[in-house]
């Protein structure tokens, strides 16, 4: 009987094990260790039942003391306890006159031989002094009014791990095996007081034999160690009397293996046909029988050569294994935290998913130290079949567990089903994609307590809005910090002010989730989130019939450390950056679909920009205002569609950036490239932040169409620059067709020409990014001939509005379309003499045309 409160707390650092001392050396809660009665059924009344035999007809075998006449019967006690009463529980107590009426009654009933009574409490010895029936023989830990005391404490579960008389009586009892010859009498020879700091007595007039002819292993001697070994193999060098057919494994049995080893001969396996984890046998491979028309000799000196090739090839493998400490030596404990370490990811290969464990097939130790490490089997991965989920269900044992089911709908419901009785210890549940027929079913399965569920993910098909709803309790879901979710309601509850992660997932079909209100308290709860995605939501329009209270201020998310923003049109992306305010050290992503529809044009598109994608209100993102990096991507590349990053200045929390992503479908958007190619929406939505370095991508064939002046004028901190021109992406063309000089970047300098602003520009005006210091251009022609023109005006009219000596630090040049090596060394040398007296540090690079 143990009450399992130690083995079994939540604050045990070490679950499922009770050490006898704070150097953990001796597991007391090992797997020897067989309990009958636990938690709630270790009682009193349960407790003399036992004793006495008198249990109801439905009790199981395993549950009854099956003793006889014949029977030396050991008890042993402990806990809180006083004089002539030991507690239960802490909810009830036993008296020394309930014991000893107890044993009366067992040895009326023939139930016992000899019994031996020990008892580890304060003032323990009072529990025996009651006794009174013959052939009892009883010790305890300390006299009347004396106090039994605890041996070390555990820092690491800051508790006393074992009493100082049962510490001494146990480290006797190592030294003790079956044959042992030690008495009754050496065993209390070894009490000492001033070693125990208590008097232990001892209680032998009731008991007939002397106690030095009373041998220990009398009560001690019933330990059976049982182990499971292979049965053995006959020895192939040996001259054998004849040879039989048999069926070994298809890499048959080796024997004669490396001593690094470890294991005896017969240990080491090749178990490549083993099917798991229900193994039915090795799989047979043809017969090794000598043909009748070769003798004898020679297929015996055929099975040789492949053991000395087998043999070959298990060394070399075991030269790896062992090339420290052989791997077979290691403590169990190690092995599986090199398993651990070294388990694949299970079920995310591609194909067809195969999450058996490999070391299971190695030999019987790895297998056995497998097949028996509760975390080795946490992960319960419910494909290709239910069989592995089955297994982990089992061999997890009180582990906790997360369970992931493929996109595969019909298994949800069974998964729910073997997952039921074990959701105390669920961690995660990522349950793929459930149709609409089981949504009721999820809903049910969610109405149950998960204690230790921290991450929760599913998918609801299309259905009714109301029979998607899920709502996630405190009281229900304690520990719940990850959620993510595809079409599902949620209802606000408290729950949410604990998340970390939330990820929501409109309908695919575009039908709305929820009320703007509804959105708009949901995000007021979340005030420790860490990350926060929206994807394809789309709201109900609140009903204005229906009062509104004012307002109130945003909510801040101080924990926020990234923000995703992908929705269908802008509504809900403004709204969600109206109602919050987000740190300045995190990273938002902004991503919608532009509002073009099939023959409508541009014209909506140009009208908003990525303006239409922040609130009126900026100050919930001060990133706008605080950014010192920006990129600016008008070419579609990479998000088909129109990208403005910010990046902010660094800060103790890290640093934050804004991405902003403008989709349009492909021909709506090369139309949109045609007419608008830098659209000034996107350096607006950077015009009130200290910028100092720009990256700017648009399409060469587009430059000259570009307003470079308006676009630049208002950055007056900007030091770097960076312009690069896209290849012919609107004509799929090379610049060696287009008839000469190709894309020019002379758009680019003449923009950026103090003589080219306008006649009524003032003085003070007509110098554009004054502090400029770095400019790069970048994929442009090399064949115009009026682009060095260009730049020398461009550098010596800068030069004169600076009163500078140079125009700029660093110009680099990147240009192409060209392909003899020797006109790019005449281009180099002609733009160095030319351009040197301008700047500091000068690059020329030439590229080929058709990157």
């Amino acid at each position: 009987m143990l009450a399992d409160d130690a083995a079994c707390n939540a604050r045990n650092k070490f679950p499922g094990c009770v050490y006898s001392s704070s150097a953990k050396t001796l597991d007391l809660y090992g797997d020897n260790i067989e309990v009958d009665y636990r938690g709630y059924e270790v009682t009193v009344e349960n407790f003399l039942r036992v004793l006495t035999g008198r249990v109801d007809p439905s009790v199981p075998r395993s549950k009854r003391l099956l003793t006889d006449d014949r029977s030396n019967v050991f008890i042993y006690m402990t806990g809180h306890g006083g004089n002539e009463f030991l507690k239960f529980q802490d909810n009830e107590e036993i008296s020394a006159f309930d014991i000893a009426d107890a044993v009366a009654q067992m040895w009326e009933k023939k139930r016992y031989n000899e019994l031996f009574f020990m008892i580890d409490t304060c003032q323990a010895n009072t529990m025996y002094s009651k006794f009174y029936s013959p052939n009892v023989l009883a010790t305890g830990s300390s006299v009347i009014h004396e106090n039994s005391y605890s041996y070390e404490n555990d820092r690491d579960i800051g508790v006393a791990v074992i009493d100082t008389y049962t510490h001494y009586i146990l480290e006797y009892m190592e030294g003790i095996n079956k044959t042992s010859q030690a008495t009754m009498q050496d065993l209390f020879d070894t009490y000492d007081p001033v070693k125990i700091n208590s008097h232990p007595g001892v209680r032998e007039d009731l008991f007939p034999r002397s106690l030095r002819n009373t041998l220990v292993t009398d009560f001690f001697g019933g330990v059976v160690q049982a182990e499971v070994l292979l049965p053995p193999v006959s020895n192939l060098d040996a001259p054998p009397p004849h040879i039989r057919a048999y069926t070994p494994s298809e890499a048959d049995i080796i024997s004669g293996a490396s001593a690094a080893d470890g294991l005896p001969e017969t240990q080491v396996l090749r178990a490549d046909g083993w099917r798991g984890p229900y193994y039915d046998g090795l799989s047979p491979v043809a017969s090794v029988a000598a043909p009748q028309d070769r003798p004898i000799g020679e297929a015996r000196l055929s099975l040789l050569k492949r053991k000395q090739e087998l043999e070959k090839e298990l060394r070399s493998v075991l030269t790896l294994l062992n090339a420290g400490v052989p791997i077979h030596t290691l403590p169990v404990e190690l092995l599986a935290e090199i398993f651990k370490a070294t388990q694949p990811e299970l079920g995310r290969e591609d194909g067809a998913a195969q999450p058996w464990l490999g070391y299971l097939l190695v030999c019987r130790y790895w297998f056995t130290v497998g097949a028996t490490t509760p975390m080795l089997w946490n992960y319960l991965y419910a494909k290709p079949s239910l069989n592995y989920l089955r297994t982990c269900l089992a061999r997890s044992k009180d582990v906790k567990i997360d369970v992931v089911v493929p996109d595969v709908p019909r298994m949800v419901p069974e998964v729910m089903f073997y997952i039921l009785p074990h959701l105390h210890r669920v961690r995660s549940l990522m349950l793929g994609t459930v149709s609409a027929a089981n949504s009721p079913h999820l809903k049910r399965f969610l109405q149950e307590t998960m204690p230790a569920l921290e991450l929760f993910s599913a998918v609801l098909g299309i259905g009714m809005l109301h029979s998607n709803m899920i709502e996630f309790t405190p009281e229900r879901f304690p520990k719940l910090v990850n959620v993510s979710v595809d079409g599902i309601y949620l209802v606000k509850t408290a729950a949410f002010r604990r998340l970390k992660v939330l990820q929501i997932y409109g309908q695919i079909e575009l039908f709305p989730v929820m009320t703007t209100d509804t959105l708009t308290d949901l995000l007021r709860e979340l005030t420790s989130i860490e990350e926060l995605r929206i994807y394809h939501m789309i709201c109900y329009r609140d009903d204005p019939a229906i009062p509104r209270p004012t307002p109130t201020a945003r909510v801040i998310l101080p924990s926020l450390r990234t923000l995703t923003l992908r929705n269908f049109g802008s509504p809900v992306t403004e709204h969600v950056l109206s109602v919050i305010s987000i740190p300045p050290s995190s990273t938002v992503h902004i991503y919608a679909l532009a509002d073009i529809q099939p023959g409508g044009g541009v014209a909506p598109f140009s009208a908003g920009g990525t303006r239409s994608l922040l609130p009126a209100d900026r100050t919930g993102l001060p990133i706008l205002s605080s950014a010192t990096e920006v990129f600016i991507d008008s070419t579609g590349a990479s998000e088909r569609g129109h990208v403005v990053k910010l990046s902010g200045p660094p800060t103790p929390a890290g640093r934050g950036c804004l991405k902003l992503v403008r989709e349009l479908h492909l021909e709506e958007y090369l139309d949109h490239l045609r007419a608008h190619p830098l659209p000034p929406d996107l350096t607006d939505v950077c015009r009130d932040a200290p910028i100092q370095a720009m990256r700017i991508e648009v399409e060469a064939e587009s430059c000259e169409r570009v307003s470079w002046r308006d676009a630049l004028a208002p950055f007056v901190a900007l030091r770097e620059l960076a312009v690069f021109g896209e290849e012919g992406r609107l004509r799929g063309q090379g610049f060696t067709d287009y008839g000469g000089g190709g894309p020019s970047a002379a758009p680019v300098f003449s923009g950026l020409d103090p003589d080219a602003a306008p006649v009524d520009t003032p003085v003070e005006a007509r110098l554009v990014l004054p502090e400029l210091r770095k400019l790069r251009v970048e994929g442009f022609s090399a064949m115009d001939g009026a682009l060095l023109p260009t730049v020398m005006n461009f550098l010596e009219r800068r030069r004169a509005a600076l009163g500078r000596p140079k125009a700029l630090e660093i110009l680099s040049l990147k240009l192409g379309g060209q392909r003899r090596p020797q006109f790019s060394l005449q281009l180099r040398e002609m733009y160095t003499q030319a351009l040197s007296e301008y700047v500091d540090v000068l690059t020329f690079e030439t590229w080929k045309s058709g990157r």
